[in-house]
Order: structure tokens, then sequence, then C-alpha cells
């Protein structure tokens, strides 16, 4: 019965779907500089809740490097490419964002698409 739970959860672990975190886009009053740590940290978020096997746009451009993946793909804007550019590395889903200030808060806004 153990052996038979580990080898399901290592079945299960091994199967999970592809997700991309691409970039944020920086809205109003926000640095893009300050994107990047918050890309980080909903990575690595995402990542530990273990559903999906998670790559960041930095993981898929250490894979492919930007330039010539949109050579490649004859693509201009990243997020279409990044769209086509995930059928192709196997991923099932796409998440985009957008990161704004407003006054002393900030607005994340995170798309996940199928």
């Amino acid at each position: 019965m153990w052996l038979t739970l580990v080898a399901v959860a290592a079945l299960g672990a091994a199967e999970r779907p592809k997700l991309i975190v691409m970039d944020l886009t920086s809205g109003g009053g926000v640095e893009p500089s300050l994107t990047a740590p918050v890309v980080e940290a909903i990575t690595n978020e995402v990542q530990a809740r273990g559903f999906f096997e998670v790559l960041s746009t930095r993981d898929v451009q250490a894979l492919l490097g930007l330039e010539r993946q949109k050579q490649l793909m004859g693509c201009s804007e990243a997020e279409s490419c990044m769209t086509e550019l995930s059928g192709a590395i196997g991923a099932r889903f796409v998440m985009s964002g957008s990161l704004a200030r407003l006054g002393d808060a900030y607005q994340l806004t995170l798309t996940t698409m199928d």
C-alpha cells in the first residue's frame, strides 16, 4: 500500500501542467525595474503550491534566447510570442499581468490563459 501511494504521488507530480509566468507590464507610477521582483515572488508562490510545473519568461529566454525566439516565431509583440511559444514548449497555461500604483497602494492584475 505504501509503495502504491508513493508511486501515485510521483506520477501525479510528473503530470503537472506547465505554466509560463510572463513579465508584468508596468502601469502608471511603477518603474519597470519594480516588476521583476514581483514576478519572481509570483513564480515562487505558484511553484510552491505544487499544482503546476512553473517556468518564468526568464527560464524560457534562457532556453531559447529572446531574439532568436522572435526571429523563429516571426512575431513582434511579447505576449503573442509567448502564447505561440507556450504551445511549442508544451505549456498549457500562460500567466500575464500588470502592476500599477494607485496613490499609496499598488494594483496587481493577473490573467491566466489556457
